[in-house]
């Protein structure tokens, strides 16, 4: 019952996902940059780890430069077959469009040498999430694919789990089962 629920509201949630405007986007990444720059846990981060963010997402884009500007080290996700892997970025021409258009790393896994740039979940002093959406009790719903919850399955008690979801995109009744992930915050515009 509990995978049904979840389709459904994927498939409600996508297409409230596609009536968000833009302007209603960009002002609404904006309050939500300045609540995780203004934060005691972003500002104490050393070592990030964000996603990198879709046209119809918060976006992390400023994020990520503002980490740059302020020398903390940034990672971002890498998804090959099942898993993902934090990888070490120094600017964002380090990133290029993956299989899903997603901007990511161009890093691969059967290099023994590239795993000296990736960390595990639990090395990362901040780690934001992406939802498609989420509520404040830290209830999260991904696209459906669990690469964060798999990512995040060693963490789970850790208080520096971030996600990053628009007011529009809340709901409070998203099923959660034993694999999943709840998030410690739940920031929103």
């Amino acid at each position: 019952m509990s995978r049904l629920k979840k389709l459904l509201i994927r498939n409600l949630m996508r297409g409230r996902q596609k009536n968000l405007s833009k302007y209603y986007i960009k002002e609404a990444s904006k309050n939500i940059q300045e609540q995780i720059f203004s934060s005691e846990l972003y500002k104490n981060a050393k070592k990030i780890f964000t996603y990198v963010s879709m046209p119809r997402e918060p976006s992390t884009i400023e994020i990520i430069e503002q980490a740059f500007n302020e020398g903390k080290e940034v990672y971002v996700p890498k998804c090959e077959g099942l898993n993902m892997y934090a990888v070490k970025i120094y600017n964002l021409d380090d990133l290029r469009p993956g299989k899903l258009g997603i901007l990511e790393p161009d890093w691969r896994s059967d290099k023994p040498e590239n795993f000296s740039e990736t960390l595990t979940a639990k090395e990362f002093d901040l780690i934001i999430v992406p939802c498609l959406s989420a509520y404040f009790d830290g209830r999260r719903l991904g696209h459906g694919m669990g690469y964060y919850d798999r990512f995040l399955a060693d963490c789970r008690k850790n208080k520096n789990i971030i996600c990053l979801c628009f007011y529009k995109m809340l709901r409070s009744d998203i099923p959660m089962n034993e694999d999943d992930v709840y998030v410690s915050k739940v920031i929103s515009d």
